[in-house]
C-alpha cells in the first residue's frame, strides 16, 4: 500500500474511532471520567493526523526537490556533451538547502507525531499519562501496546527522535550538496578500440543527492571552510571512485580512458530515501495503533 492509501486509511480509522468515542458517556469505567477529557482525546487524535499530513507534505516535497535535481543535472551533462572536446572532465556540485530545510521540518513533524500516539495510548494505561514516546517505554506495563511500541522504539524510532533533537537543540547538517561527474569519451582512430573502451567503465554512475548521515553523531564539529564550502576534500557523505583503462598495441599506440563517480559514503544515506524509510515506519505505526484501539472499546488495559 502506498504513503497516500495509507493516509486515507489512517483518516477513515480516526473518523471511525471518534465515531464510536462520542457515543461514550464519560465514567469510572472509561478512559475519561468527564466530558473535558474525553474532548481533550478527540482533540488529540486530529492533531496526531495533522502531524501526520504535515510529514506527508514534507516529504513529498524533499521527493520533488530530489526529482528536480536530478532532471537538472542530467540536462547540465547532457549539455555539456554537445560542446565538450574528446577527454573533457567535468564535475558538477550543487548546493541545496532547500532540502535540508524540508528534512529538518519533516523531523519535527514526524517527531510530533510520535509524540501524539503516545499520549493517545497513555490514556489507556493506568497511572501512564505522558506527552512523549520515550515517556511512554518507561516502564510500559504488559499489554497489547508494549511489543509494538518497543519494538518499533528499538527499530527505528528511538532514531527518528534522536535526529530531531541533535537538529533542534545541537548542530547542524553544514551542506546539502549534488554531485555529478562527467567526461566525455575520447576520440579513438582505431574503430576497434573504440567499441571496447566505448561503454562506460563505472556501470552505475549516476548523481549523488544529498547524503545525510544515517544517525548523526553529537561530537561533529563544523568550520566555516565546510559551511561554505571552501574545504578542497570532498562534503561529508561522499567518496569518489576513479576508474582507468589502457590499450597498448604493438605499434607503441596508447588509448587511455578515465572515469570518475560519486558514491554515498558508508554510514550516509541520500535525504530522499532517509526521509521516505521514516515516514512509511510512522504511516506503518500509526495504522497498527489504531486498529489496537478498536478493540479495546475504550476501557483500561
Amino acid at each position: 500500500m502506498d504513503a497516500g492509501k495509507k493516509l486515507k486509511l489512517i483518516y477513515s480509522l480516526l473518523w471511525d474511532y471518534l465515531g464510536e468515542l462520542a457515543a461514550i458517556v464519560p465514567s469510572r469505567k472509561n478512559i475519561f471520567k468527564t466530558e473535558s477529557s474525553k474532548i481533550d482525546l478527540e482533540t488529540k487524535c486530529w492533531h496526531l493526523y495533522r502531524k501526520l499530513e504535515a510529514a506527508t507534505y514534507h516529504c513529498n516535497n524533499i521527493q520533488a526537490l530530489h526529482g528536480k535535481l536530478e532532471r537538472n543535472i542530467r540536462k547540465w551533462a547532457k549539455n555539456k556533451m554537445k560542446g565538450a572536446k574528446p577527454g573533457e572532465k567535468h564535475q558538477l556540485e550543487i548546493e541545496s538547502k532547500k532540502i535540508l530545510f524540508e528534512f529538518d521540518a519533516f523531523l519535527a513533524a514526524a517527531r510530533s507525531s510520535l509524540d501524539f500516539m503516545a499520549s493517545i495510548i497513555s490514556r489507556y494505561i493506568r497511572d501512564k499519562d505522558t506527552d512523549e514516546y520515550r515517556g511512554l517505554i518507561k516502564n510500559l506495563p504488559e499489554g497489547p501496546f508494549k511489543e509494538v511500541i518497543v519494538k518499533n522504539y528499538e527499530d527505528w524510532a528511538k532514531n527518528l527522535i534522536d535526529y530531531r533533537d541533535y537538529l533542534l537543540h545541537r548542530g547542524i547538517i553544514e551542506k546539502a550538496v549534488a554531485c555529478y561527474d562527467y567526461t566525455k569519451n575520447p576520440d579513438y582512430k582505431n574503430s576497434e578500440i573504440g567499441k571496447i573502451l566505448q561503454p562506460p567503465i563505472l556501470k552505475h554512475k549516476r548523481p549523488v543527492i544529498c547524503p545525510l548521515p544515517r544517525i548523526p553523531n553529537p561530537a561533529d564539529r563544523i568550520t566555516r571552510y565546510e559551511m561554505f564550502g571552501m574545504q578542497e576534500e570532498l562534503p561529508r557523505g561522499l567518496n569518489q571512485t576513479k576508474a582507468k583503462v589502457e590499450i597498448r598495441l604493438r605499434g607503441r599506440e596508447v588509448y587511455r580512458k578515465e572515469e570518475s563517480a560519486y558514491e554515498v559514503s558508508e554510514g550516509f544515506i541520500e535525504a530522499r530515501q532517509l526521509s521516505v524509510d521514516y515516514w512509511s515506519n510512522t504511516l506503518n505505526l500509526a495504522l497498527q495503533i489504531l486498529k489496537e484501539l478498536k478493540k479495546l472499546e475504550f476501557r483500561h488495559r
